[in-house]
């Protein structure tokens, strides 16, 4: 009985097969196959075949990370090697600065530059937010108070709110918003919405030393680029309660666009500690004892992820 090569991966060749195929039953031994009907569905099967053929070649090299195309595939099979990729990176700058008040000020002589708040930056004629991702308190002395040494990072930093919902069995914690530094993230764990006293959980690398009260969570890069948070079970990690508030808080970044700019403007929020920013002030910043910023960089690529991976 004559044959089909199953080989063929390239569509004439795969037409060619098929035609001869045809041609070599008693049926079709002097068929036109040029210019007839025949031909149309000749050509229907092959580009069938050559599609099937494709998308199986394709299947099988999304299983191996060497050939993988598809970043989610190459996420997901270096998780299974315990690798996380790295996220896009904020660069950092460090700049000095003084608050002059020019009426009253804060009765315990102490002001806060409000976590969020910084700066804006000139750089290849664009703005860009920089912002401090904590509070930083400073004391005031002489109406002056001297913000020294301050890190601050490229980004908007955004926070997002969750309740555990132990009655969904596939409830997910996902950070929807791309180009996140993961470096940056916080979580804070209310016991209800309405608490306002929060638990701190630290993200964890790896299981040594964790147990069932360890207030730690796990992250990984899922599908376009985003992150998933996961916290414990009760036995690896603390679980989390019916009705808990979760507060995640990450900086939102371009990466390495603004690497080198050192012009910035005050743009910040002052407040006392009991959260008033109802006081005259100015600021000016020491030019000279500005550290540029740096140290931005773009996600891990796929190249990248399949070399460290292993």
């Amino acid at each position: 009985m004559p044959y089909v090569q199953l080989a063929n991966l390239d569509f004439d060749q795969i037409k060619t097969a098929l035609r001869e195929y045809i041609k070599s039953t008693s049926d079709f031994t002097d068929y036109d196959f040029e210019g007839s009907a025949l031909s149309v569905i000749i050509d229907t099967l092959a580009y069938n075949t050559y599609y099937t053929a494709f998308n199986a070649n394709m299947v099988v090299n999304e299983l191996f990370i060497d050939s993988a195309t598809l970043r989610d595939n190459v996420v997901a099979l270096a998780k299974q090697l315990g690798y996380t990729p790295k996220s896009i990176v904020a660069p950092t700058a460090v700049v000095t600065f003084n608050v002059d008040f020019t009426e009253s000020v804060p009765a315990n002589n102490q002001i806060i530059l409000e976590k969020g708040t910084g700066f804006v930056a000139t750089y290849d004629n664009n703005l860009y937010q920089y912002v401090v991702i904590n509070d930083v308190k400073r004391s005031i002395v002489s109406n002056q108070a001297i913000f020294d040494n301050i890190e601050i990072k490229e980004g908007t930093l955004i926070t997002d709110t969750y309740i555990v919902d132990n009655s969904k069995s596939n409830q997910r914690f996902i950070i929807e918003n791309n180009n996140v530094d993961t470096s940056t993230i916080t979580v804070d764990v209310y016991l209800n919405e309405q608490s306002s006293v929060s638990e701190e959980y630290k993200l964890s690398r790896n299981i040594l030393g964790v147990n069932k009260e360890s207030k730690i969570y796990f992250i990984n890069e899922i599908e376009d680029e985003k992150y998933e948070l996961f916290f414990g079970d009760g036995v690896l990690g603390k679980k989390l309660e019916d009705g808990q508030k979760i507060e995640v808080s990450y900086l939102v970044t371009n990466g390495p666009e603004t690497n080198g700019a050192k012009k910035f403007t005050f743009s910040g929020v002052i407040k006392d500690t009991s959260g008033n920013t109802n006081y005259p002030f100015t600021t000016s910043i020491n030019n000279a004892l500005i550290v540029p910023a740096s140290g931005g960089n773009e996600i891990e690529s796929i190249k990248k992820i399949k070399y460290n991976a292993p």
